[in-house]
């Protein structure tokens, strides 16, 4: 008997939880589910609409980013032009500097190659002078006779001519 009381107990318990339960989800249902739902609904809204506007961000950035690094290229390259063309200069430049002390170089040498030859050339005709004069004043001496200007001449041109031959 106390078996049946017990199990009717349990079982009016079941029963009576069951219909609260069956009861509170119906007043849930009626009054309270489009509320719930749609807080629910709000919120999954509210995450969508995040994610779709993270998304934009990372792909703006991507495009920012990819529009950055372009530019960079596109910077290193004209830069690297820009040394490539100062490195042909420099060089154009050194080219023309060498060229042009080279060329310096050669005039310096050949005035001084036509002066040693000038200098060399006074000098011989110098000496020859002194010579002749000296030969003249010489034969002068020897002959002891005083000789014209027109006999000094020949004797000098003479004696010119006979120092060339040697």
């Amino acid at each position: 008997m106390f078996t049946t009381v017990l199990a009717s107990t349990h079982l009016g318990n079941f029963i009576i939880a069951t219909a609260a339960f069956l009861v509170l989800f119906l007043l849930i249902r009626l009054f309270a589910w489009k509320n719930i739902t749609g807080i629910f609904d709000q919120r999954a809204q509210k995450i969508a609409h995040e994610l779709d506007q993270t998304e934009k961000a990372l792909q703006s950035a991507e495009i920012f980013a990819n529009q950055r690094e372009t530019e960079l290229k596109g910077v290193k390259a004209e830069a690297d032009k820009i040394i490539e063309g100062a490195t042909l200069v420099g060089a154009d430049n050194k080219k023309a500097i060498i060229k042009a002390a080279h060329q310096e170089a050669a005039e310096i040498k050949e005035r001084a190659r036509l002066d040693a030859d000038k200098a060399r050339e006074d000098a011989i005709e110098s000496v020859q002078k002194d010579v002749a004069q000296m030969a003249v004043d010489l034969a002068e001496k020897i002959l002891k006779e005083e000789l014209t200007p027109e006999r000094k001449v020949a004797l000098i041109d003479q004696y010119l001519d006979r120092l060339g031959d040697k």
